[in-house]
């Protein structure tokens, strides 16, 4: 899926983002995929009243309803949420975000498209000095706890 983004500010100009929901490759089934899975995580909107405007959520399916089953103009989203936003007093100043949890489960929804805003990248909080090298498909896995870092582009530091 191909995201159009329309900056809120004047000074930045319109890009592309690119969210996916990639499972792994299962040769003879899906031989055209990549070997490791891609779930991007993204920003969503938060409805008004919120503490924060916007939400992380990690993407793990997109997906469309067939007509016949209910009429639903635009493709669905089904993601897994992390916390709101917590400000953190560490030099960078990211904010924190922890996977969100109900009775032990990851707290996921189903979303029209419509409210993911972009991509976002996010750092594991890690503790101590020892960081073991751990493949890219299994940080989700492994941590609980990340920064949202606004540093990654220009839209992301003025936004969040």
């Amino acid at each position: 899926m191909v995201l159009d983004i329309q900056p809120g500010t004047l000074l930045l100009p319109p890009f592309r983002d690119r969210v996916r929901a990639t499972p792994a490759r299962v040769s003879k089934i899906l031989p055209r995929l990549g070997k490791l899975p891609l779930f991007d995580t993204v920003l969503v909107q938060n409805p008004p009243g919120t503490t924060f405007p916007v939400r992380v959520a990690q993407v793990r399916l997109l997906f469309q309803l067939p007509s016949y089953i209910a009429h639903h103009p635009t493709p669905l989203a089904y993601v897994e949420w992390f916390t709101e936003f917590k400000k953190t007093k560490g030099p960078a100043r990211m904010y924190e975000v922890q996977k969100a949890r109900q009775s032990g489960k990851r707290s996921a929804e189903i979303l029209p498209i419509s409210r993911i805003l972009r991509t976002c990248h996010l750092i594991p909080k890690w503790e101590g000095d020892n960081m073991d090298a751990i493949p890219p498909d299994k940080i989700f896995d492994k941590y609980d706890t990340y920064y949202v870092n606004d540093f990654v582009d220009l839209h992301s530091y003025i936004n969040l």
